[in-house]
């Protein structure tokens, strides 16, 4: 059962700090339990898929001593929104992805498939849109009898801004289920089960031993209680979907070497949005300040397009929040590019939101401030002089175009 985090109302901004001693570990020691932790459950549970990291039945990993990282439903999943969002650059940035032969051979293989119902039911409920749920879906999904079902207990549709409800789930399901029978899925995934093996060795490897999961102790999950995957189907795009109310995913896109600094710190923010969702969405309904920032910066045009409302950006600025609080209490980086990052791409009150969650001196200095303001507005400076100097040059053509004609 998750711990209760309790929230402190003080001068209606509800801040919170959390500190446990769980921060200071050896970030080596937890690694190795989290692998053996993973690695045992998926040996224990190998005719349960859901079960292993992953979701991916182990019987089929031949070669590996841990589990596989990516996952058919997953995978499933992002193969249908790669056909259903063809037409949206969006959709194609996150799943159209043509870079490696595995992801042209989604293209040619499937394909042919767009006129299928299950892609228009997921134009319909607007999954293409409000991605996440489309994730969330997949992870409630068990095999039995070589085709898909709901897990018991299933309430995703529940969630905030979910798009599903029982019924439209239950009908979706059966066209998901008759797409990976006629498009012959199931064989093209085990086909590139060693494809699959390779990314799941090198994230073990390369990335998985430098997180302390210890740190997430103090918000009321375990080692049992985290997931990752990754997604080979895609070169953008992270998600963090939460199983049966408990199990909390981290769903990373494909990538050459996986020490990246960008795939650790999409790690914990895909773990962080379990606990700072509701966070975020009880600040949203009672704190005045926090909601004007979510809403301004949903309006900003540097904003994606995924970040399709304002709860949905107050749910991102909580979680980033965390994610620099993660990196200020386990490693030696310097701060402020995370800050920088997260104001050049909209959340411009990532700072005061991070106040609210610890204490916090400002990073961010008031030149750096300005130079910022001065940069997000830069289109609006040159286009408004661009003009002027075009309205000036052609009234003064025009001028002298009639003074021409009149002494002629």
């Amino acid at each position: 059962m998750k711990k209760m985090i309790v929230l402190t109302d003080k001068l209606g901004k509800f801040p919170i700090k959390w500190r446990t001693a769980f921060a200071k570990r050896l970030m080596s020691a937890a690694a190795v339990g989290v692998i053996l932790a993973f690695a045992a459950c998926a040996v224990e549970n190998a005719e349960n898929p859901r079960i292993s990291v992953g979701g991916v039945d182990s019987a089929t990993s031949t070669r590996l001593t841990i589990p596989n990282f990516v996952s058919e439903q997953i995978e499933l999943m992002s193969v249908i929104l790669r056909i259903a969002g063809s037409g949206y650059s969006h959709i194609q940035e996150l799943f159209g992805s043509e870079v490696t032969p595995y992801q042209r051979s989604l293209s040619y293989t499937f394909g042919g498939f767009s006129d299928h119902p299950v892609m228009a039911a997921a134009r319909e409920l607007r999954l293409i849109y409000i991605i996440d749920s489309g994730m969330a879906f997949a992870i409630h999904l068990e095999k039995a009898d070589g085709e898909f079902r709901l897990l018991q207990g299933s309430t995703f549709w529940e969630e905030s801004l979910s798009p599903w409800t029982a019924d439209s789930a239950a009908e979706f399901l059966v066209l998901l289920n008759d797409f990976y029978i006629v498009s012959g899925f199931g064989d093209f995934f085990r086909e590139n089960i060693w494809y699959f093996e390779e990314h799941s060795q090198r994230l073990y490897d390369e990335l998985l031993s430098q997180i302390n999961f210890d740190w997430f102790y103090q918000f009321g999950f375990g080692l049992e209680d985290l997931r990752i995957a990754v997604r080979p189907s895609g070169e953008n795009g992270a998600f963090g979907p939460t199983l049966l109310n408990t199990v909390n995913y981290a769903i990373l896109p494909r990538r050459d070497h996986y020490w990246d600094f960008s795939d650790f710190s999409l790690i914990i923010h895909e773990f962080a949005h379990s606990f700072a969702n509701p966070i975020a969405e009880k600040w949203y309904a009672e704190n005045e300040e926090f909601r004007l920032f979510s809403q301004n910066s949903a309006n900003h045009r540097r904003m994606p397009t995924w970040y399709s409302s304002s709860l949905t950006v107050a749910f991102e600025y909580v979680t980033r929040a965390y994610t620099i609080l993660y990196f200020a209490e386990n490693h030696d980086y310097d701060l402020l590019p995370l800050f920088l990052a997260d104001y050049n791409l909209g959340f411009t009150n990532i700072e005061a939101v991070y106040a609210m969650i610890t204490e916090h001196e400002p990073i961010l200095t008031l030149s750096v401030r300005i130079f910022a303001a001065v940069e997000r507005n830069v289109e609006f400076i040159v286009g408004f002089f661009g003009g002027a100097v075009f309205v000036g040059l052609g009234a003064f053509v025009w001028w002298n175009f009639r003074k021409a004609r009149f002494f002629r």
